[in-house]
């Protein structure tokens, strides 16, 4: 939506990263994503999301999220917006 995050097309699902913990994400509307924190004991507002990426032994990259949007790598990297925090750590493997 505003942030260039999109609903996963049907028979997909869409990821994120809690505290090295694969969250279940549960909608997406123009300002906000719901995440499933189910299994992550200690999160709180204000706790680092990882939409793609690496959080511990767990990892999200842009072509998974890409085909839960239905659509190629670089179009999924050119729809995120300046709105999300992006951090680029030392390699592009996986992407």
């Amino acid at each position: 939506m505003a942030h260039g995050l999109c609903r996963p097309i049907p028979g997909k699902d869409l990821a994120a990263l809690v505290d090295g913990h694969r969250c279940q994400v549960l909608s997406v509307s123009l300002e906000h994503t719901t995440i499933d924190l189910d299994g992550v004991d200690h999160a709180a507002t204000g706790d680092s999301v990882t939409l793609i990426g690496r959080d511990r032994q767990e990892q999200i990259t842009l072509s998974e999220v890409a085909e839960a949007w239905g659509i190629g790598p670089l179009e999924a990297l050119l729809r995120l917006s300046g709105r999300i925090p992006i951090k680029y750590l030392g390699t592009t493997a996986g992407i």
